[in-house]
């Protein structure tokens, strides 16, 4: 529940768009930066889905358009074309929302890897 302007940190997001049905792999849109704040974390979690999982890292961000599927790295990797040739990018497990609401700002995002 931070104010997008005190989110100091910086992370490059690659939006899962498919898997290609000839090869099996996954194929990614153009990556992007939003401004973050991260934890290391490992703790055992459940996504919507109900599946658990040991969570590794936390980013906190107000950008809402980052979904569960999608690959994280902190830092800038716009140059990099494809997480899986970014280091240390990560699958992100589940996407949390948080009511900013009372606070009269807009709701902060928790990206799970």
């Amino acid at each position: 529940m931070l104010a997008n302007s005190l989110y100091t940190s910086i992370a490059t997001v690659w939006p899962f768009v498919s898997v290609d049905d000839f090869t099996g792999a996954k194929v990614f849109g153009p990556p992007f930066t939003i401004t973050c704040n991260w934890k290391a974390d490992n703790k055992l979690m459940k996504d919507s889905n109900g599946r658990e999982y040991v969570s590794n890292y936390i980013y906190y961000t107000a950008i809402g358009t980052v979904k569960r599927k999608d690959y994280i790295a902190k830092g800038d990797h716009l140059t990099t074309p494809s997480p899986l040739d970014a280091a240390q990018s990560e699958e992100i497990q589940d996407v949390k929302e948080h009511d900013c609401s009372y606070f009269n700002i807009p709701n902060d995002f928790f990206l799970v890897t």
